[in-house]
């Protein structure tokens, strides 16, 4: 279909490569909409150990059978329920899936203090809610996500911000998937030296086999020349008799 080219062709590989279109088509060009990272969807939840002991003057969220409260302090979405509160980081865009949530904890402590010494209260030990979403923009996935969408345990494909993203659920993942290109780009260089490991290995078979027979030759030579010492010795030895 003209997706791929023969590249190298040997007797023990064949190497084939992407067309210019194609490459063109799943790498999107340089338009990305960022690099690396978008981090989102990441809140902590605190326990509430004592207070508060001023009035939290929040929006009221009327529930099934109690009352939440649900405000914004500098900037970032906050949350009281009966037991906890809990604090949304913003939208943090990093090249590093583990710095971003490195800022996306420091976001959230550093407005716990704030919140506790505004509403003269204490919090404990905080929890995720829930799987933080690393979104990582790939052309792929804008092709991808303009028929369907992909949910599974390990993240999810859409396009609920406007353009084709993966949601990684887990930083590690998400930061494998970024290094992916890099080791290709490793492993282009290691079948470029496969190439020429090739290309030397078959001028050595090529001098190898024009050596072996050379020695054929020569081996049928001895052959003869044997054959004849052996025929001119027994017709000696019969002159001799007679």
């Amino acid at each position: 279909m003209g997706w791929i080219r023969l590249d190298v062709k040997t007797p023990n590989m064949t190497l084939y490569k992407l067309a210019p279109s194609v490459k063109k088509s799943l790498t999107g060009g340089e338009n990305l909409p960022y690099k690396g990272v978008r981090l989102h969807a990441y809140s902590l939840k605190f326990p509430v150990v004592d207070g508060p002991c001023s009035l939290v003057d929040w929006n009221r969220v009327q529930m099934a059978n109690w009352t939440r409260l649900v405000g914004c302090e500098c900037g970032l979405t906050v949350e009281k329920t009966t037991r906890h509160v809990i604090i949304h980081a913003d939208e943090i865009l990093s090249e590093d899936p583990n710095e971003a949530t490195l800022l996306a904890i420091l976001e959230c402590l550093r407005l716990a203090r704030l919140l506790e010494e505004k509403f003269r209260m204490k919090l404990g030990t905080p929890k995720l809610l829930r799987k933080p979403h690393y979104a990582v923009s790939d052309p792929v996935a804008r092709w991808f996500t303009e028929f369907m969408e992909l949910s599974s345990d390990v993240g999810k494909m859409d396009q609920s911000e406007g353009a084709g993203e993966i949601d990684f659920f887990d930083a590690e993942l998400a930061k494998e998937y970024l290094v992916m290109p890099l080791r290709m780009l490793g492993l282009q260089g290691d079948m470029a030296e496969v190439k020429d490991v090739l290309k030397t290995f078959g001028v050595a078979m090529r001098e190898h086999m024009s050596l072996i027979r050379g020695l054929q030759a020569v081996a049928e030579q001895m052959k003869t020349l044997i054959h004849e010492l052996r025929m001119n010795g027994k017709n000696s030895g019969e002159v001799k008799a007679s």
